[in-house]
């Protein structure tokens, strides 16, 4: 399975920000499971001020742990770990993600029977094993005014709940039973071929967090790869763990100038500057509505306070 100038089978990347006893669980599931003998595990750590790197077992084989002096995000931190990688695959792996027994050699055999796939993603599930959203399509600009409509529309958006689809997705996804090609497979457990990367490019840095598997899984697909889910393999996934140490109003700021990167970058101009005219719209809207509520005095003034730096932050970007 090894060619010349790779030196391994696999190389696990792991993304670390206060993710607490998680990279712990983390790695413990890694070294029970993983289920090769050719592997190595890199960890970079962005800064955290938790104590989740003091609780890393010693002595744990093949494994080197990088530390930087400040959060770099998650795309920047992946591509440390990927120069440095020696394997056959690269496995983006979150702390929050929990492999189980045959997860990992069963998607790296079906990526030995298929060499026009350049990355996979297992099946997803939540704690308690119910099943979790596990491929995207790429980003549009329906879907894109449909998210707004429900979510950042008030009052009218309790009217128009019924558009949003993401839970007919979710049972759709669900009932697949074979491997099927897709868009785009998350963060929290993605294979991907070091003959890929190596061909398309590394992670675009631009992204601090969120859409950076949107941007790379496009660019595989235009370079003729296939990407592709494999319910076959399970993965535990706790969902949101380092995001939750931001603020309401980082993540916002994060996740709509994501959209505007990969828009710019991946979308004919008119699409691009129709988005930037629909966020303008809402994020006024959202803007007016906040000041209303904090003139009134209604719901939590701390909170209303973030919103409203959030929406300014989003109209001046």
């Amino acid at each position: 399975m090894v060619k010349s100038g790779e030196s391994l089978i696999l190389s696990v990347c792991i993304v670390n920000w206060n993710t607490n006893f998680r990279l712990q669980k983390c790695l413990e599931m890694v070294y029970s499971n993983i289920g090769i003998e050719d592997f190595e595990v890199f960890i970079v750590d962005n800064n955290s001020s938790d104590d989740s790197l003091t609780r890393i077992p010693k002595n744990l084989r093949n494994l080197r742990i990088i530390c930087n002096s400040d959060n770099r995000g998650f795309s920047k931190a992946n591509n440390q770990m990927l120069r440095l990688a020696k394997g056959k695959y690269a496995l983006l792996l979150n702390p929050d993600a929990y492999i189980l027994p045959d997860a990992i050699p069963s998607l790296i055999t079906f990526m030995e029977r298929h060499p026009n796939v350049g990355a996979c993603g297992p099946k997803l599930l939540n704690l308690d094993l119910s099943f979790q959203r596990s491929f995207f399509e790429f980003p549009t600009l329906y879907n894109e005014v449909k998210s707004h409509l429900v979510y950042n529309f008030p009052p009218f958006s309790r009217y128009l709940r019924g558009l949003d689809t993401s839970q007919t997705i979710i049972s759709m996804q669900k009932t697949i039973s074979e491997p099927v090609g897709v868009d785009a497979i998350p963060g929290a457990c993605f294979l991907v071929r070091r003959k890929t990367y190596e061909e398309v490019g590394l992670m675009e840095e631009d992204y601090f967090l969120y859409s950076e598997e949107n941007d790379w899984c496009w660019r595989m697909m235009k370079d003729e790869w296939q990407v592709f889910y494999f319910p076959e393999s399970q993965v535990i996934h706790e969902g949101g763990e380092s995001s939750k140490n931001s603020t309401k109003s980082v993540l916002t700021h994060s996740f709509y100038s994501s959209r505007y990167k990969f828009f710019k970058k991946h979308k004919r101009k008119y699409e691009y500057m129709i988005l930037k005219m629909m966020n303008i719209f809402f994020f006024s809207w959202l803007l007016i509505i906040t000041t209303t509520m904090m003139i009134l005095n209604k719901y939590d003034r701390k909170l209303i306070t973030e919103n409203i730096n959030s929406h300014l932050r989003l109209l001046m970007f």
